[in-house]
């Protein structure tokens, strides 16, 4: 214990735990999962502070002015989490940072002690190969076998579809949890494993073996960032071996096939096929906007906060702040950059990036200058090893440019390795002035010991309460389940019971880390929702408002996040509140302001208060999100008869939003005021922009939706090929469409075919639901395909069946509760339930949100003035 090597074993086999755990990237943000990481991190970093305070052995640095660029991140940490808006959250992650770089330490010191870089690099080596296969078998059992077993059932249907690495299901994300994660460590793994493979001629097959599987998983990954940065790493071997062998024409030739086999590699996935067309046809692709708004919210964050950043784990906080109004309903939600530069600017400024900055020349200076050693020179598996450690680093830095992935401890824990790795064969075949101790320094020695021990006991003392918070709320939660089932079935007493439990546990765990917006959001949230489930209307109220208290205590908290105004003010509507609601909908529409529903409650809201401009709301909801115009809960089917037919209700048990409204006071109101936004729109877009095309589009297929006329001519004439073939089915010019009709290959064709072939309706419409969910139809599917085969029966027309209005019990009618993917991840826990993304069940047309969905593509964004 004394020496730090239990200490140190014991880090070392909760990183391997990391590397190897399932969905260990999601898993880090559970409890008690926080803890064991916890524990590896303050063993290492322990080990280090051992080592500092003995007073025989020396403490060696990293030298080559790597300590240079630790100090100055170290400095970045310091000042960073003192003057962050959120300190707390900066402090939590700095303490992350400081742990890492103690590991550095420790790891390097362990191998000047003892030598053991081959054994060190072998077991990196052996727990990647470990790693890798483990990768596949997941991969294989959970993804590949079920979805290929899926395909086959659908073809059992006559639908033939192809294995779709485009469909981020269909990646490898196994085991750390998403597939640029796996790509990520790949990067380090493949390099270090090639290595070991030319210098342990003895374990060359094994190695070897990992070599290749570790391609194919790389492959299956189909991460673009992975393959840009093996295809550096490929270059990189290439100039290598030409500098280095004498029998260049082989290495020439070689590295040109394996040239060619990447490329073929990339023309068979269909995912980076796509990418490739898109930047060659200059429109780019929805996957690349993604990175574009990370980049252009981490530039303005880091723009605002230049001198040391908004603070380590800032990003998420602070992301829809800064989030552009242009992006739409893209990127909505992120916990981190997607890139790490761009995540070190806005989370540590100018002075992080400048220790980054610092730290890449001080590893480039050290690799050129290992070449003019003399005795790295002579020695042939340093060499070998020195050269992999270098391409697993320079692989991995061109795949962080595509991603940010330090917060997940397979991958920092393998940087550790390496970085440490490489700095001693630095200072081993280095200059002797580069062989930086603090042995020979025992004042500066003792004296760094006892600052890094205070912050030490410190990092300690202030995390005790956070996790108690973490435990605290797991416990809660896991009276969720319990709590709805037991008031479902009629034991109120017993589920108020569990209920009381988890108020407690979560009020307890904000107590403890009251900095931490996730507490008061999630009770908030489950208060309201679960005020539902109770048939005392004044407990249901209560619940309510405990809610909304609560809701306003996360907001407190944390200010930027779309997530706490759109419930609170879904829930102040509910308590007849609209006067407030208004007000928590225009915040939330400030921050995401493309958001489904929010234009449409801020409009109930307006409404309620008795103002005309909610209809002006309701029309920018239209433009904004165009299918919902479609929805059942408006009567549209004649622009002349304009009514609202039904009212969304904010839970089943609360009465109509907009009981005493009638027709025309909403509707056609709503609907005129559409038109003035297209009429205005239309005019200043650039008439040759893909904009002014959709804008044209849409606009025609809302026209036929409310029975225009001339409608589906300018459908035709948008370009739509949906919207040319349904204008064409519309008029029954079947003559023009008999080729999608007896070749349908999209759902809507489909549809369009079971109208024309009555003797395969059924089938056709199976076919059709099956292919627009890649999935065979279920119980409650078989239904409501049924009902559209009877409705289609019964209609005159093809436009009667797709736009007569239904009715409320139509088995058509679809309700359901959008989920706020991702809340868990953004919040950085992991432990409950995903609530949905706000109180508002929405009701969609089955037909045309199954079938038809691509003829109302969103619009973009839309300014909240004037209204």
């Amino acid at each position: 214990m004394g020496s730090g090597r239990l200490l140190g074993g014991l880090g070392v086999l909760i990183y391997a735990i990391f590397v190897l755990l399932p969905a260990s990237s999601t898993q880090a943000i559970v409890w008690p999962w926080v803890l064991i990481w916890q524990t590896g991190l303050f063993c290492l970093a322990l080990v280090a502070l051992l080592r500092l305070w003995r007073r025989q052995p020396p403490f060696w640095l990293l030298g080559n002015k790597l300590d240079w660029a630790i100090s100055l991140l170290f400095i970045a940490l310091c000042l960073s989490a003192i003057f962050a808006q959120f300190p707390a959250q900066a402090t939590w992650n700095s303490c992350i940072g400081f742990a890492l770089i103690a590991a550095i330490y420790a790891t390097h010191n362990y191998l000047h002690q003892t030598g053991s870089l081959n054994w060190l690099l072998s077991f990196q080596g052996g727990l990647s190969l470990v790693f890798i296969v483990e990768s596949l078998v997941l991969w294989i059992v959970n993804t590949l076998a079920p979805n290929l077993s899926q395909l086959s059932q659908l073809r059992s249907l006559g639908i033939n579809l192809n294995f779709d690495f485009s469909d981020i299901e269909s990646r490898n994300w196994a085991p750390i949890g998403h597939q640029n994660y796996v790509a990520g460590f790949l990067m380090l793994a493949i390099p270090l494993l090639i290595g070991l493979a030319i210098a342990q001629p003895r374990r060359r097959t094994i190695w070897g073996v990992g070599v290749g599987l570790g391609c194919i998983a790389l492959y299956t990954t189909s991460s673009r960032g992975g393959f840009l940065g093996i295809s550096v790493l490929l270059v990189f071997g290439i100039l290598v071996l030409l500098l280095r062998s004498k029998a260049r024409l082989q290495v020439l030739l070689g590295g040109m096939g394996a040239i060619a086999v990447t490329v073929i590699l990339i023309a068979f996935n269909n995912r980076l096929q796509s990418l490739v067309s898109a930047l060659l046809s200059g429109r780019g692709s929805n996957e690349l906007l993604y990175r574009i708004i990370a980049a252009y919210t981490g530039r303005q964050i880091g723009l605002d906060n230049i001198a040391f950043g908004a603070g380590p784990g800032s990003a998420a906080l602070f992301y829809q702040r800064y989030r552009p109004d242009w992006a739409g309903r893209e990127a909505e939600m992120m916990f981190q950059l997607h890139s790490t530069p761009v995540q070190i600017w806005a989370e540590l400024g100018s002075l992080g990036a400048l220790a980054a900055a610092i730290a890449i020349f001080a590893i480039l200076g050290l690799f050129v200058r290992l070449h003019f050693s003399s005795t790295w020179r002579s020695d042939r598996q340093q060499q070998i090893i020195t050269y992999a450690l270098f391409g697993g680093l320079l692989a991995y830095a061109v795949q962080a440019i595509t991603d940010y992935q330090l917060d997940v401890f397979a991958i920092s824990g393998s940087l550790v390795i390496f970085t440490a790795s490489f700095a001693y064969i630095g200072q081993i075949h280095g200059d002797r002035k580069e062989r930086v101790i603090l042995g020979d320094y025992p004042q500066p020695r003792r004296w760094l010991a006892g600052t890094m021990t205070v912050l030490f006991m410190a990092a300690i003392v202030w995390i005790v309460p956070v996790d108690a918070a973490w435990h605290f709320a797991s416990v809660g939660f896991n009276f969720l389940g319990d709590i709805e089932f037991d008031a479902r079935n009629g034991d109120l007493d017993r589920s108020k019971e569990d209920l009381q439990k988890f108020k407690q546990n979560l009020q307890r765990a904000h107590e403890l880390a009251s900095w931490e917006p996730y507490y008061p959001y999630q009770l908030g949230w489950n208060l309201g929702n679960l005020s539902g489930v109770y048939p005392d209307l004044e407990f249901r109220n209560q619940l309510k408002r405990e809610g909304l208290e609560w809701l306003q205590k996360g907001i407190k908290v944390n200010p930027y996040q779309e997530f706490g105004y759109n419930s609170a003010a879904w829930l102040s509507l509910s308590n007849d509140s609209p006067k407030e609601a208004e007000k928590f909908f225009r915040s939330a529409l400030e921050l995401v302001p493309a958001k489904r529903g929010l234009f449409y409650g801020l409009g109930l809201s307006l409404l309620r208060q008795g103002k005309d401009t909610g209809t002006d709301a309701i029309a920018r909801e239209w433009l904004n999100d165009p299918i919902f115009i479609t929805s059942p809960i408006w009567n549209l089917a004649n622009s002349q008869s304009s009514i609202l037919k039904e009212t969304v209700k904010i839970f089943n048990n609360l009465p109509s939003a907009l009981t005493a409204l009638r027709e025309r006071s909403i509707a056609s109101q709503s609907v005129q005021k559409l038109d003035t936004l297209y009429d205005r729109l239309l005019k200043t877009t650039p008439q040759n922009s893909d904009l002014f095309a959709q804008l044209q589009h849409t606009r025609a297929v809302i026209d036929w939706w409310l029975g225009r006329p001339g409608a589906l001519e300018r459908m035709r004439k948008a370009g739509n090929p949906t919207a040319q073939i349904l204008a064409d089915a519309l008029e029954s010019k079947q003559a023009n469409i008999q080729t999608a009709i007896d070749r349908p290959s999209t759902p809507g064709a489909m549809a369009i075919a079971a109208w024309f072939k009555s003797d395969r309706r059924s089938d056709l419409l199976k076919q059709a639901w099956a292919m627009a969910n890649r999935r065979l139809p279920g119980k409650e599917d078989l239904q409501i395909i049924s009902a559209m085969t009877e409705r289609m029966d019964r209609s005159k027309s093809l436009d009667e069946w797709l736009r007569k209005p239904l009715l409320p019990n139509d088995p058509l009618v679809l309700r359901f509760r959008r989920e706020r993917t991702g809340f868990g991840v953004l919040s950085r826990h992991d432990d409950s339930p995903i609530p949905v993304i706000d109180y508002l069940q929405v009701e969609s047309n089955a037909i045309v949100s199954t079938f038809f969905a691509d003829l109302f593509p969103t619009q973009g964004t839309l300014a909240l003035s004037g209204i």
